[in-house]
């Protein structure tokens, strides 16, 4: 430690070389941890978080959600992930994969010498290789290929369910998908939800033409069972305002306290009644209900429910085709929705269902709580990537079949570059193998003889040649519907250079207080 002419403090600066190595290897933990967590075959985490409660997820995103870095050069790469998922909702594991493998080899190019205005240059040049090469690569999927598209929903079933109980919910959840993208202009995915149980087989699931919740009656006595019910949604408070009550009340008030209840019951029997004279049959409300509404409500044979999520509510609300409302002030019969509502009492669960459903809902089952979690994960996972195919139809090869290709394609057009730029891109393309060599690693397969395989088969012009992580070997991507979205696979290489490149430029890391 050396001191300035002031006297203060100034902690003895690392070697350039250090402190980006340091950074790198920071970075690279987050990796280190999810990694596992790749593939049909990943292994799972169990997360516990400050007040005890656990998770546990094969989901590399949800891992990376919940965990804390604090170093900073931990984050960025952590934030990779997120935002690989927010833009594209897939590819957060290879996003980070990607990028702390890059990191790895930034930190051995700086030992060989080279400098890291080279390494961010070269990593740039092999980016943009990959990026022409992923349009080369791609192929577009008509809106009518059913096989594949019930061929990639089934892949991301692997390992969860198998034979005729894989192939009916991976149909079903095709189905679903082709129907809700042909009736709904955007946000397609939204109009799908996903729930899960336990307690029975995980072939036994359902396709609801509509919408369940796990909810109770507001009151015993309220009806539960429509054959057509005209449906409020609310999501504020089913009471007396604050601000319109009387609030000077006090001895020496002129409003006497038998006075200021009646004004309340007034108020009561006013919203009560917007809701009786709308012709209302049911309200599910996301927050409170008050007790003397919903007595009155009651007597009117209107069924009430009180602090439904907000996600059931809003979905409701996309089902029904009708507008969340705040309050019941000029409420009027465009503003209710039409559905059957039935009851489900020994599952404590409502079902809200129509005849022609802009929604619908993926009714799962597990034998228990993580076989049930993991499910309704994967169907998520599938019903999101379904969607993006149906929408977007541009694929390329998956099971690593894309990285495999585009390094093998770096490596040809690595030896054009007269510079040492050349040693980054040939360094890039390794760091793009690290994904079949993962998957490999997570099947049980040895990395190095698989590896040396895929290369062979891209090297002889089998572009679609992926890790079979099934039969072992090689396998034809394209044939077993076996697809990754192209915007999704750009996009995490594309997060993962830049990422590197920002710890490659970074030579110094000094808190502000060592400098005051």
């Amino acid at each position: 430690m050396t001191q300035n002419k002031t006297g203060a403090a100034i902690f003895d600066r690392l070697g350039n070389t250090e402190v980006q190595r340091r950074n790198a290897v920071a970075a690279r933990s987050v990796g280190s941890i999810v990694k596992s967590t790749l593939g049909p075959n990943g292994m799972d985490k169990m997360l516990i978080d400050n007040s005890g409660g656990v998770t546990i997820t094969d989901d590399g995103a949800t891992v990376i959600e919940q965990l804390a870095f604090e170093h900073p050069f931990a984050d960025l790469v952590s934030n990779v992930g997120l935002s690989q998922r927010a833009e594209t909702g897939d590819g957060a594991t290879t996003a980070v994969i990607v990028a702390t493998e890059l990191m790895r080899q930034v930190t051995e190019l700086l030992e060989q010498g080279l400098h890291p205005t080279r390494i961010v240059d070269g990593f740039r040049r092999a980016n943009t290789v990959a990026q022409e090469e992923l349009d080369e690569l791609t192929y577009d999927v008509g809106s009518n290929d059913d096989q594949l598209l019930r061929q990639v929903v089934a892949s991301r079933l692997v390992g969860l369910a198998s034979g005729e109980a894989k192939a009916t919910l991976a149909d079903d959840i095709a189905t679903v998908v082709e129907d809700i993208t042909a009736r709904t202009q955007t946000e397609h995915a939204d109009h799908i939800a996903v729930e899960a149980t336990t307690g029975r087989f995980i072939g036994d699931h359902e396709i609801l033409p509509g919408a369940t919740m796990e909810k109770a009656p507001l009151q015993k006595g309220m009806p539960t069972d429509f054959e057509t019910a005209s449906i409020l949604l609310l999501n504020e408070p089913l009471e007396v305002d604050e601000s319109e009550q009387v609030s000077d009340v006090g001895a020496e008030s002129r409003v006497t306290y038998d006075e200021y209840v009646s004004y309340e019951d007034d108020m009561r029997q006013d919203l009560a009644d917007d809701i009786i004279g709308a012709g209302v049959d049911a309200v599910f409300c996301q927050k409170s209900v008050d007790k003397g509404i919903a007595d009155r409500l009651a007597a009117e044979e209107i069924l009430v429910t009180e602090f439904t999520i907000k996600p059931d509510v809003q979905f409701l609300g996309r089902l029904l085709d009708v507008p969340v409302r705040a309050d019941t002030e000029g409420l009027s019969r465009e503003d209710l929705g039409q559905a059957s509502i039935r009851r489900d009492d020994e599952a404590n669960r409502f079902y809200v269902e129509t005849a022609d459903p802009a929604a619908k809902t993926i009714f799962v089952r597990g034998s228990t709580q993580s076989v049930r979690r993991k499910l309704e994960n994967s169907v998520e996972d599938a019903v999101d990537v379904a969607v993006r195919l149906v929408t977007d139809g541009r694929v390329v090869p998956g099971a690593g079949a894309t990285e495999a290709e585009l390094a093998h394609r770096i490596r040809k057009e690595a030896p054009a570059v007269a510079t040492r730029e050349q040693v980054a891109m040939e360094a890039f393309a390794d760091a793009l193998e690290e994904i079949p060599r993962v998957l490999a690693r997570n099947a049980g397969l040895d990395p190095i003889d698989s590896i040396a395989a895929l290369r062979s088969a891209h090297a002889n012009g089998q572009g679609d040649a992926g890790i079979d992580v099934v039969r072992r070997g090689t396998v034809d991507t394209l044939a077993e519907g076996i697809v990754d979205l192209t915007a999704t696979k750009a996009e995490a290489i594309v997060s993962a250079t830049e990422a590197a490149n920002i710890v490659a430029h970074v030579d110094d890391v000094v808190p502000a207080g060592d400098l005051s």
